[in-house]
């Protein structure tokens, strides 16, 4: 179970897709190759992750490696806070269209033990669902207790993904990520809603969440 915030998903979802696309740009085809050594290689490697995701579409099931589409995560709970003073639990996540993810930019700092790689990315639409259960949950001093489909849409999204970690040698190199951040740059628009068997509950955190992205 991971606790954080819901936007935080969108984070986690990119460890996932960070963790294919180094396992892909392992694999010498049908990938572009890029030269450490060479001056153009954050250029080179920004390229290569955009062919490497539209590739991941449908996954390298021959290399082990899942299809993106959608990328899916078990389960995710966000623990209750002030603005939100009960725990949502989600489950069954699906997330769409990362596929046609567009790098703008890659900064990278590779040595023989230490690494660093950050990436500013857009997405023009990112679409994911889950079954929601919001138990003793009051909002606004109404309860809004109930379970359902949670479906929503990040629109014209630009943020920033950054990672450090090492690198362990042992006839192989594996790349351990101790840190990670998300900054989020800007986004056109969110739209979300809730279906389930309690309409007025379920409208109500629609409205509650298409106004209050960032509490949720």
């Amino acid at each position: 179970v991971i606790q954080d915030k819901m936007t935080n998903l969108f984070f986690v979802a990119h460890i996932f897709l960070l963790t294919n696309v180094v396992l892909a740009l392992n694999v010498s085809f049908p990938f572009q190759i890029c030269n450490q050594t060479s001056v153009d290689f954050d250029a080179c490697l920004r390229s290569s992750i955009e062919k490497a995701l539209i590739t991941l579409q449908s996954g390298l099931p021959d290399y082990g490696i899942e299809s993106i589409e959608p990328i899916k995560i078990h389960n995710w709970t966000v623990l209750a806070s002030p603005q939100l003073k009960f725990e949502k639990k989600y489950d069954n996540w699906e997330l769409y269209n990362f596929h046609t993810t567009k790098i703008k930019s890659v900064k990278t700092n590779i040595g023989d033990f230490q690494f660093f790689l950050s990436f500013v990315a857009f997405d023009n639409e990112v679409n994911g669902q889950a079954d929601y259960e919001f138990s003793n949950a009051i909002l606004n001093n109404v309860d809004v207790s109930s379970k359902g489909q949670y479906h929503y849409t990040y629109i014209d999204m630009e943020y920033e993904v950054s990672f450090v970690g090492h690198i362990e040698q042992d006839g192989l190199s594996n790349i351990v990520i101790t840190n990670a951040d998300m900054t989020l740059i800007n986004i056109g628009g969110f739209i979300s809603k809730f279906y389930s068997t309690k309409t007025e509950k379920a409208a109500i955190l629609t409205n509650y969440f298409n106004a209050n992205l960032f509490l949720t």
